[in-house]
């Protein structure tokens, strides 16, 4: 994915976020007063923090100016602000755009606007100097202010050459596309086999557009109207999409933006364009609906520090340590007695998991002996932000208290699998039958009995649908024969068989009946009594 793969120094610093990766709201593609936009950097914050953005970037027409007052402003507010600079390039009759988005350092320099200036804007011959100058051919008695604004859209860049000047400086490059103005499907033209250069998106890609994508892109950006298949530039190209407002009006910012799950930095970014799944499209993703309906469920933080008359004289442990879960943690992991078994066993603790018996750390013979834990305490915070059950950690757990988590800890698991299979889906079934809502257990005591009953009623409708099946299957073998083309000279010889019998049966005269002469006659009249009879 371009020359970022390679690992820099600040890829290697810890993260300064402890939860990890969340799902969190993006618009990387904004502009200020000091190109084309209309709000200053202090309204842009306070508007992407009241429309709920945690990421932003501000992406003026070649220019920085902006850059470090709303980078300052948004690191004051708690908004992550990425640095950014739109380029107009050489491509198309309108141009197409791209976007570079840089870190906050590269190589241990710290890439403040002058640095981007100096480092990637004047390379491209997009100074000051040179931008007031083109803004003026035309009327050379614009004011500086004006003739930049004017000049900075009258030129343009080596596409290749911004992308490579872009990813050196450890930034990422992102396209228009997808039905955008200025975008790459429709600005270049090529040979496809479309009547127009924009019949469709996947006809205006061309070899050359390809090359383009594949090698010095890193994101498209795409119109959410405008393309059906969001995923589209993925399955072609692997290219991930995003996106965003390109708001120019305040009130704009953040109206259309793309969930990301990452760090709220270029390098988040970078991870999210190796893994789409960290990339939605929507109101919420399905983990935030889950976690938000489930709050009371989730976990968010384990707190252990000392009991009040602890001195620390049987060791420092455990001294005002806060543990942050991420709501969507499916694993903790570390290395060999770096603590995994102690959080997950204080944790089961004061969920007041019924296994205890089984725990290795939290045991008589270890941490428990001499009374050690004693010296110890915790609490479990919920996402709803309620603690429950502060406890020492040298407590049992009430075997009438209710669990709220199931633990099942590494020798109750090893005793499971040594039963075999019998024990292991035992424990599974357990667990999933005791977390089901009551409706939906049916009144059965326990997971068994509820899948043989379920069993047998999907038994019933399978029966019913093996019919229905065999019904069809005969239907469709009658209309397969009705298809056969001896089928049809059969019913024509048969329909030309009966018309020669019509033919011959109108050929056939009955014979004519002469009606009597005399109508009252004594035989006419037992005729007609005859007949009244019958």
């Amino acid at each position: 994915m371009g020359s970022y793969l390679v690992k820099r120094r600040e890829d290697l610093i810890m993260s300064d976020y402890p939860k990890g990766s969340e799902w969190r709201k993006w618009d990387l593609h904004l502009h200020s007063n000091a190109s084309d936009g209309k709000g200053t950097p202090k309204e842009i914050v306070e508007k992407a923090i009241e429309q709920g953005l945690s990421v932003i970037a501000l992406t003026d027409h070649h220019t920085v100016k902006n850059i470090d007052e709303i980078k300052r402003i948004g690191q004051e507010k708690g908004l992550s602000v990425i640095s950014g600079i739109e380029f107009r390039t050489e491509y198309g009759s309108k141009s197409v755009h791209i976007i570079g988005l840089f870190p906050d350092k590269y190589n241990g320099t710290p890439l403040t606007q002058s640095a981007l200036h100096n480092m990637i804007i004047s390379p491209l011959e997009l100074s000051e100097t040179h931008i007031i100058s083109k803004g003026r051919e035309q009327d050379s008695s614009l004011s500086e202010d004006k003739a930049f604004k004017k000049g900075m859209f009258e030129l343009q860049v080596d596409f290749k050459k911004a992308s490579d000047l872009i990813r050196k400086y450890g930034g990422v490059v992102t396209v228009h596309a997808g039905g955008k103005e200025n975008g790459i499907d429709e600005e270049i033209q090529h040979y496809g086999t479309g009547v127009r250069n924009v019949s469709n998106i996947a006809d205006s890609l061309g070899p050359f557009k390809e090359e383009l994508l594949r090698g010095y892109v890193d994101f498209c950006e795409i119109n959410t109207y405008s393309v059906r298949d969001l995923n589209f530039y993925l399955k072609t190209f692997g290219r991930c999409s995003i996106i965003a407002s390109d708001a120019h009006k305040l009130a704009d910012v953040g109206a259309k933006f793309t969930w990301i799950k990452a760090d709220p930095n270029i390098y988040g970014l970078k991870q999210a364009s190796l893994e789409s799944d960290r990339i939605f499209f929507g109101d919420t993703p399905l983990a935030l609906e889950r976690i938000n309906k489930n709050k009371t469920k989730t976990l968010e933080k384990l707190n252990i520090t000392w009991d009040s008359s602890y001195t620390g004289h049987s060791g420092v442990w455990f001294k005002d340590v806060e543990i942050i879960f991420n709501p969507e943690m499916t694993a903790v992991i570390g290395n060999k007695g770096s603590g995994k078994t102690a959080i997950d066993e204080i944790t089961a603790l004061l969920s007041n998991a019924k296994n205890e018996d089984d725990f290795i750390f939290l045991h008589k013979d270890k941490f428990k002996k001499k009374k050690l834990a004693s010296n110890f305490k915790a609490d479990l915070s919920w996402f709803n932000g309620v603690a429950v059950n502060t406890k020492n950690l040298n407590e049992i757990v009430d075997p009438n208290s209710e669990e709220l988590i199931h633990f099942v800890p590494q020798r109750s698991f090893e005793k499971n699998c040594n039963e075999g299979d019998e024990g292991f889906v035992s424990e599974i079934n357990s667990v999933v039958f005791s977390r089901m809502p009551e409706h939906e257990r049916l009144g059965f005591s326990n997971f068994t009995e509820l899948i043989d009953n379920q069993k047998s009623a999907i038994n019933k409708q399978r029966g019913d649908l093996s019919l229905k099946i065999n019904e069809l299957n005969r239907k469709i073998k009658d209309l397969e024969i009705q298809r056969d083309s001896n089928y049809k000279k059969s019913i024509q010889n048969s329909l030309k068989q009966l018309e020669l019998e019509i033919i011959e049966h109108l050929k056939i005269k009955p014979e004519e009946v002469t009606p009597p002469e005399d109508l009252n006659t004594q035989e006419y009249q037992e005729f007609l009594t005859a007949l009244k009879e019958v």
